[in-house]
This record gives structure tokens, sequence and C-alpha cells, in this order.
């Protein structure tokens, strides 16, 4: 399996997790107290099957990481795991949200200033920094064995 299918099947068991939650909590609210017996077996089946998917999700997360930590990729002539890789993108994504927040009230201020320009160079700099290392990270998950 690769290491983008792995992470596909992970969320899926995500959200499966969280419609089952979702599911055993509705049935615990609003089910009818008569039927005790009945409710408390789907409840217990439900729970055994909720115990099921946490495990899974558990291995694939582990073993998604451990890949992740092991698979290597060139970014810049730097060479970083793709867990690495994963935390420098998310940082700057965080920049680059800043950056927009400043660009935004600038322009909304009709600033006008040498700083002003070199703030909108420093935002597609940064954009295109973004773009180019999801690729990498991208093109990594698809061709690394989980």
């Amino acid at each position: 399996m690769y290491l983008a299918d792995a992470i596909r099947e992970r969320d899926y068991l995500k959200k499966s997790i969280d419609v089952l939650t979702r599911f055993i909590s509705l049935v615990l609210v609003s089910s009818d107290k008569s039927s005790y017996r009945s409710l408390k077996s789907l409840i217990d089946s439900k729970r055994e099957e909720l115990d099921e998917l946490y495990m899974r999700y558990q291995q694939l997360e582990v073993a998604i990481a451990r890949v992740k930590a092991k698979t290597i990729i060139k970014v810049n002539d730097t060479e970083l795991s793709i867990l690495d890789a994963s935390v420098i993108l998310d940082i700057m994504k965080s920049k680059e949200l800043k950056l927009k927040n400043i660009f935004d009230v600038a322009i909304q201020d009709n600033f006008e200033n040498w700083e002003f320009y070199d703030l909108l160079g420093e935002l597609e700099d940064i954009r295109s920094d973004i773009k180019s290392m999801e690729s990498k990270i991208e093109y990594a998950q698809w061709y690394t064995e989980v």
C-alpha cells in the first residue's frame, strides 16, 4: 500500500469513528428505555466495532508516521523527511496567512510605500514555495510504500 492510500484509509477510518460515535450517542439519548436488553446489545456491538476501528486507525497512524519520518525528499538542495517537510509546510502556510492579512490591511488603508511591494513579493515567493513543497510531498506520498 502506498502512503497516499494509507492516508486516505486513515482519514476514512477517522470519519467512520466520528459517525459511529455520534450514532452511539444518539441511541443513548433518544432511545426507548423499555427495550433495555436489545439496546444494550446494540450499544455493546457498536462499541466493539468502535474499538476495532480505533485499533486499525492507531496501526495506520503509527505506520504513516514511521514512513513519513524515514522517507527523504529533496527540497531546494536540502534533504528532509516527509515529516519534517510537512511541519515546515504548515509553518509556511501560517506565515502566508499572516502576510496575506497584513497585505489586506495595507490595501484597505491605501498604504503606498516601498515596503508594500516588498511584502507583495514575499507573499508571492512563499506561495510559490508552498506549491513546490506540496507537490514534492504529494509525489513522495504516491510513490512511497507503507
